[in-house]
């Protein structure tokens, strides 16, 4: 009965590691890029008015003269249609002008969004791509198994 018990304890706490591990919170780098990875998707979860201001503000004045604020604010409308709320999954890569990461929008789907940004001050956007990828792509925290999890925690009575 003794080993039931810590056979079922081992797995239920396996369990809840993999729980935790998957809900943990993934963060920017704290560098320019990041802060401004972090304020785009603040911005975008806040609505229009604050997507406007984050445009004007952080947008490089030739990106926007070549994609006008109107056609921006166009496109994240559809991107909000379409994702609801972003919340951010993984960072694939980064450096001084660029971050690549994953997205899960509340509607469901996944995104790759890339993000370029000018080589030097005030670093501000160049441009933002966007790429549907599927749930499965996603490899924000590598899991173990079951059995893996239960190794990784038991111990010796």
């Amino acid at each position: 009965m003794k080993k039931k018990f810590i056979s079922f304890f081992l797995l239920a706490a396996g369990w809840l590691l993999a729980s935790y591990a998957q809900q943990a919170k993934v963060s920017l780098p704290q560098t320019k890029a990041g802060k401004r990875v972090e304020a785009f998707i603040k911005a975008f979860n806040a609505g229009e008015t604050a997507m406007r201001e984050f445009f004007i503000q952080h947008t490089a004045k030739d990106a926007l003269q070549n994609i006008p604020l109107e056609v921006r604010l166009s496109r994240y409308r559809q991107m909000r249609d379409r994702l609801g709320s972003l919340e951010l999954r993984q960072v694939i890569e980064s450096g001084d002008n660029f971050v690549s990461t994953i997205v899960h929008g509340s509607s469901g789907q996944f995104v790759k969004l890339e993000f370029q940004f000018e080589p030097a001050e005030p670093f501000c956007f160049i441009s933002i791509g966007v790429e549907d990828i599927e749930g499965e792509e996603v490899q924000a925290n590598p899991k173990k198994d079951n059995s893996e999890l239960v190794e990784a925690i038991s111990f010796r009575a």
